[in-house]
């Protein structure tokens, strides 16, 4: 696999401010229900669902004061039960996504966190600091133009005091970033440099998981959306070592050695290449 790309080009303390949001969660307070309140029936696409929400709240109000305390660990069941108990596809889910997702950025488990924290969004929109905590998976996923997508999108929807400080300081870096990338690309777009950058990073999971025939399909596709990005032409290559496809192989190093000529993992692997095939 090719080696991950510097997200941008923040300070080391722009970073760790804007990294300051994992142990900041706001109050569940989006249903004041009492504790101990009679379960309430949710309409959902599949049916009625039924759930003590004033539990529900309890279960994430105790896991933010564990999470704040640096105690995830224990936080981590409860944010577990309460997204057991929300109705699926509906906002009390989204919340639940938002918190378990934030409390695998704490453990800067970046993968489970995006996965999350892109279903709260999905699910209810409209709260700013779920687009905050997806801003900073995105950045920490190396996925510059998602990552300044949803930060616009958080000021958009009325950030607090916090999250635009945060966000004030790291944007414009994304936003020149962007541009310079789209600068040396004038095929691309900023929609289609998000395309690549989300579809690099599924390809990468893909390919981690051992599915090496749906990772090529996916790079290959990612050459498509960027034909200059050489890591994406590496891990072509990567996948079809995997396959066993070593003509193939050398022929996508060989591209992405056009692009990068110091490409340090494509120059690795040809010269590999004949020991790996005679084996």
């Amino acid at each position: 696999m090719g080696k991950k790309t510097k997200t941008g080009s923040l300070t080391r303390q722009q970073r760790a401010k804007a990294q300051q949001h994992r142990s900041k969660l706001a109050p569940s307070s989006a249903h004041p229900r009492p504790i101990g309140a009679p379960p309430v029936r949710v309409a959902t696409p599949d049916g009625n669902w039924t759930v003590n929400i004033g539990e529900f709240d309890r279960l994430l109000d105790n896991a933010s004061t564990l999470m704040e305390q640096g105690r995830i660990d224990q936080a981590g069941p409860l944010v577990v039960k309460a997204m057991e108990a929300a109705p699926p596809e509906t906002p009390l889910r989204a919340k639940a996504a938002w918190m378990l997702g934030t409390l695998f950025a704490m453990k800067e488990n970046w993968a489970h966190a995006y996965s999350l924290h892109s279903e709260a969004v999905r699910l209810d929109p409209t709260q700013p600091e779920y687009w905050f905590n997806l801003g900073l998976t995105c950045l920490n996923r190396n996925m510059v133009a998602n990552a300044g997508i949803a930060w616009t999108r958080c000021m958009a929807l009325g950030a607090d005091a916090y999250m635009t400080r945060v966000v004030q300081e790291s944007l414009p870096q994304l936003h020149r970033d962007a541009r310079q990338h789209l600068a040396e690309r004038p095929h691309m777009t900023l929609a289609t440099m998000a395309e690549h950058e989300l579809l690099y990073r599924q390809a990468l999971d893909t390919l981690d998981r051992g599915d090496a025939a749906t990772a090529h399909r996916m790079f290959l596709r990612c050459t498509e959306l960027d034909p200059q990005h050489h890591r994406s032409w590496g891990n072509v290559g990567a996948a079809l070592l995997a396959l066993r496809q070593f003509e193939q192989a050398d022929e996508a190093f060989a591209q992405a050695l056009a692009i990068q000529p110091d490409y340090e993992f494509a120059l690795q692997c040809r010269q590999d290449l004949p020991k790996l095939a005679a084996g």
